[in-house]
């Protein structure tokens, strides 16, 4: 009994040195979010701003109480909101999902958006140092911000969750990503597919394409260093990204739909999380080394690693497109991927592309030899 006691007392002794205070500010309806300034809050100083997406039927102050990220802004000097979703089911609106939000059309994008403005106007927000984060449907916004907000969001962590948005085309590369989660996570599939918890009943894309995907749009090198953990930890790390940045995956072979690192079980998985890592320290170690820095000298449709003068040539294209490519080159891979990453084509030799069983829309195209690669945007005509 006294050591509950005494568990009682420090949590509550971290909310109230936290001082993270509940606000509202007017959108499409008056939405709500939690902030906490560091301690030693300066007004004369900047600091990084970081977004904390809570899971859904969460709550911004039950993120805030198992990641501490709170705690954490007041040792890294660290501007931390948590904004709150609304509805029966308290998810997030990524534009093909979620719940309630979906069902009705809640603007989460502009709630996001208006609130990043006021954040910035009312405080010391370094804007270049903005960043996301969040826990599963948490993480599905992390994602669509990181496509919809590009020149916002330096960089952005999702936890335990897939991106489910229709189209990621973000305007303003890198968009350097970390995304942590536990393989057994049976609500939330990494390697894709139809959740088994009757509340989470919607098709999860792999992450390792989702990843994949943000590879080609980062414009990193495709081979993935691997390194495994002596806690059998995973990292699949992405290096030579635009702008000398990178991401990663982190996969624990352990745990459960609940952010990890933390003790008990998910509200709603029932889940233990992994103790192999604590993802609030690792998400906010990757996050922080990272600038807002938008490339204007390289970019998706341009050569990436060698200097050559291939043509995709109808492009647009309804059914054939032709790859001009310098004399001699006779060893090559194309593989085409959607824009949430998922693989629909591949061919090795060919310099005829036939396209016609391809559904009308933007794609991306990967040229690779020798190791090198380069990317092309391509579209398909009705």
């Amino acid at each position: 009994m006294m050591i509950k006691h005494y568990l009682i007392l420090v949590f509550l002794g971290v909310s109230i040195a936290t001082k993270a205070q509940n606000f509202t500010i007017q959108v499409d309806t008056l939405r709500e979010y939690r902030l906490h300034l560091p301690i030693n809050y300066n007004p004369s100083n900047i600091y990084p701003l970081l977004f904390a997406f809570h899971g859904g039927f969460g709550f911004g102050w039950q993120l805030e109480a198992e990641t501490s990220f709170s705690t954490l802004s007041d040792t890294a000097d660290l501007i931390v909101v948590y904004p709150q979703a609304i509805g029966t089911t308290r998810s997030w609106n990524t534009g093909v999902c979620c719940g309630w939000a979906y069902n009705n059309n809640i603007s989460d994008f502009d709630f996001v958006d208006s609130l990043a403005n006021h954040l910035r106007a009312n405080y010391s927000v370094d804007s270049n140092r903005i960043y996301a984060t969040g826990f599963s449907s948490g993480a599905m916004m992390t994602y669509a911000l990181g496509c919809k907000f590009s020149s916002v969001f330096a960089a952005i962590a999702p936890v335990s969750s897939s991106m489910l948005i229709d189209a990621c085309d973000p305007d303003c590369i890198p968009v350097p990503s970390i995304h942590l989660h536990a393989e057994p996570d049976s609500s939330a599939l990494f390697h894709g597919g139809y959740a088994s918890n009757p509340l989470l009943q919607f098709y999860y894309p792999p992450v390792d394409s989702v990843m994949t995907s943000w590879a080609i749009k980062n414009n990193c090198n495709p081979i993935i260093d691997t390194t495994l953990l002596a806690n059998g930890t995973k990292i699949f790390r992405w290096n030579n990204c635009q702008n000398n940045t990178y991401q990663e995956i982190w996969l624990a072979d352990d745990g459960g739909h609940k952010w990890p690192g933390t003790p008990g079980t998910g509200a709603l998985s029932g889940d233990s999380a992994t103790q192999d890592f604590y993802a609030t320290e690792v998400a906010w170690n990757f996050l922080r080394q990272f600038s807002k820095d938008c490339s204007t000298e390289v970019g998706l449709g341009q050569v990436l690693y060698f200097d050559q003068s291939t043509i995709l040539s109808p492009n647009p294209s309804d059914g054939v497109i032709n790859l001009i490519i310098e004399q001699g080159i006779d060893e090559f891979e194309i593989q085409i991927y959607n824009l949430v990453g998922e693989q629909v084509f591949s061919i090795k030799n060919s310099k005829t592309i036939h396209v016609h069983d391809l559904s009308a829309g933007q794609y991306f195209l990967r040229i690779s030899r020798n190791g090198k690669i380069e990317t092309h945007k391509v579209i398909k005509m009705e």
